[in-house]
């Protein structure tokens, strides 16, 4: 045991497990946490992606191992309803949000599950509005 805790490569590869390891246990945490939400989620696992796949102290081939066991986990787990709260989260609101398939695919699949047809146009139009940040168009004018 004290060859091994003396071992500099033994700790090298500590420090590379950490480091391609460090991103899920973020997440894992966050979702442990009080005051998680399901808007966070969805930009939490996108950016601890986004990490595994800029991991440099594992070689392309590990951190491609530990990204198709962490995409595979996330699609199995992955609903609608993560991209639609994950579009109204007020931390992560962007115009960026317009153009991402994901997050629509979600917003669409979603609300044709929670919201009767004849109101999607309001949905999306009261979404818009949060987006853009015009405020709601039942509390200014009568068009945002």
């Amino acid at each position: 045991m004290q060859r091994l805790c003396l071992d500099e490569e033994f700790w090298e590869n500590v420090k590379a497990v950490l480091n391609i390891l460090t991103p899920i246990y973020r997440v894992l945490r966050m979702t442990d946490c009080e005051g998680a939400t399901l808007g966070l989620l969805i930009h939490m696992m996108r950016r601890a992606i986004d990490d595994i796949r800029a991991a440099t102290l594992v070689t392309t081939e590990k951190a491609n191992e530990v990204l198709e066991v962490t995409l595979r986990r996330w699609t199995w787990m992955h609903r609608p309803i993560h991209g639609f709260a994950g579009l109204l989260h007020p931390a992560f609101k962007s115009s960026a949000l317009y153009t991402d398939i994901e997050v629509l695919s979600d917003r669409l699949s979603y609300m044709s599950r929670v919201v009767p047809s004849h109101l999607h146009n309001e949905m999306l139009e009261q979404i818009s509005c949060y987006l853009d940040e015009r405020g709601n168009s039942a509390f200014t004018f009568p068009s945002c």
